[in-house]
């Protein structure tokens, strides 16, 4: 039986249209969307939840860049995330529920929308520290 590293090689392998930081950083969007997100802490994410946790742990890590660093990765739709989601799955790297399909991931959102980001600073006097937000530029 193949290990979890080598199940990974051959995905990477398999499938070249996403590197392994897009792979990563799923894993990473569902441990945050699980924490943040889902208040029912007993069930699994759905697609809608996980692509707004993704893109608010997105958001959270890269600030402005967001768009630039997933785009990179390949991810450029809520369907790019979708398709490596169900990769994962394809090569028993991810479970899913029997009612997940690749097709609930479908145009979720506008990358180009969501990821129109500017800076928003704010002062915190008591810590003594500049604090930034991201919000969504009309």
């Amino acid at each position: 039986m193949p290990t979890a590293e080598e199940k990974f090689d051959r995905l990477l392998n398999d499938h070249k249209e996403y590197n392994e930081g897009a792979y990563d950083f799923i894993y990473d969007a569902l441990d945050y969307t699980q924490k943040y997100i889902i208040r029912d802490k007993t069930k699994q994410a759905n697609a809608k939840e996980f692509s707004d946790g993704f893109r608010l742990y997105a958001i959270n890590q890269f600030g402005c860049l967001a768009k630039t660093v997933l785009n990179e990765w390949g991810i450029r739709t809520t369907d790019d995330i979708g398709n490596i989601v169900f990769n994962l799955v394809e090569y028993n790297l991810m479970g899913r529920e029997e009612n997940d399909k690749i097709e609930n991931f479908r145009n979720l959102y506008d990358f180009d929308k969501v990821f129109n980001l500017k800076p928003k600073f704010s002062y915190n006097y008591e810590r003594k520290k500049w604090k930034v937000s991201y919000i969504q530029k009309n």
